[in-house]
């Protein structure tokens, strides 16, 4: 996808419809006073971490999106795992939030420049850092409908600083970026947990199915880890009634994100420490073992975000008419030739969707 050359700008308009209803614009009024608090007292509501010492290369900032009622506290011990792995001097931001259970669309721009303002003046040089979004949960939805939107001569601080990529956690790229044809336009490392009960494996394995022929989006699974893995302390309510049983200590769990992590940046930014690359290849790989069979399930189901996409309720549903539908199920023929084999006979099954 081209660049655009527009000016960076945050207009509230491009975010909500013109009927919204009143409430959600009482919302976005108290989300403008957060901007404006955040700018003039950012350390209350932002954790910026400083690289560790002894890191060599040019610097990489990576900027997170907390998931809902989270507190930005919690991704510390992720940060400084991450932190540890890279060879290059790395600053980590997580922004916190005053009312709204996350940084919503009108505040994540500004907030995003204010920090890369305050990194500077605690010695990070703007001209050479590589940077990179993240997102937890929640924030993962917010942080690639940002960056979809405002990245190249659109991104942070006017365009001066280049969005190099961005790590999405415990969730996935949506839906209206793969179809009907894939539009996403910025490199993007997606990490889920093969026991996260709010970002389950199976709509990740959708997720490794659509990008899995575009090397810049991968998609890995780390074995035994739940969606708050991903951060640390309490779940929030909605997490402790959806998430599932760890099977790894949470240190692990850290430190095969941290890997991953450090992985792709080191990938995207053009590092010269290559080697850890291997790291995110092998766990691409491992994930294309453990999804194949729910691939293979889904194909044969007919399933609509799979092979099978002109049904109702799919993304190719115009196709339909009439209510009949092209898509075809593999799942009724085979199953009706299994019960229905007689010896001498030859059955020639065929259907299609129908609403």
């Amino acid at each position: 996808s081209s660049k655009k050359s527009q000016a960076s700008a945050w207009p509230l308009a491009a975010v909500w419809p013109a009927d919204i209803a009143f409430m959600r614009f009482a919302v976005l009024l108290v989300a403008c006073a957060a901007v404006d608090a955040s700018a003039s007292n950012v350390d209350d509501n932002v954790l910026i971490l400083k690289p560790p010492p002894g890191k060599k290369g040019n610097p990489a900032a990576w900027i997170l999106l907390p998931g809902a009622e989270i507190d930005k506290s919690a991704y510390k011990p992720l940060a400084e795992a991450v932190q540890k792995v890279a060879s290059m001097p790395l600053w980590v931001s997580v922004l916190g939030t005053y009312i709204t259970p996350t940084p919503i669309p009108p505040e994540i721009g500004p907030r995003i420049d204010v920090v890369l303002n305050t990194m500077k003046d605690q010695g990070l040089d703007l001209g050479k850092v590589k940077l990179f979004y993240g997102g937890h949960s929640l924030g993962s939805v917010f942080i690639q409908d940002h960056l979809n939107e405002y990245y190249g001569a659109r991104g942070p601080l006017g365009g001066k600083v280049e969005v190099l990529g961005q790590v999405l956690m415990g969730g996935f790229i949506q839906r209206k970026y793969a179809w009907p044809i894939w539009s996403y336009p910025v490199t993007t490392l997606t990490i889920g947990g093969e026991l996260d009960g709010l970002s389950r494996h199976t709509r990740l394995a959708e997720a490794f199915s659509t990008s899995q022929d575009k090397p810049d989006f991968p998609v890995a699974i780390i074995p035994g880890m739940t969606h708050m893995q991903f951060a640390s302390g309490d779940p929030p309510l909605l997490v402790q009634l959806r998430d599932l049983q760890s099977e790894i200590a949470l240190s692990d769990a850290h430190a095969a994100v941290a890997q991953l992590v450090a992985s792709y940046f080191h990938k995207f930014a053009d590092d010269a420490e290559r080697v850890q690359e291997s790291w995110l290849a092998e766990r691409v790989q491992d994930t294309a073992t453990f999804v194949k069979p729910i691939i293979a399930a889904y194909e044969m189901e007919g399933g609509r975000y799979f092979n099978a996409p002109a049904q109702i309720g799919g993304p190719a549903e115009k196709d339909c008419v009439k209510g009949g539908c092209p898509s075809k199920s593999r799942w009724a023929p085979v199953a009706q030739e299994v019960i229905s084999a007689v010896a001498g006979w030859k059955l020639n099954v065929s259907n299609q969707y129908v609403d």
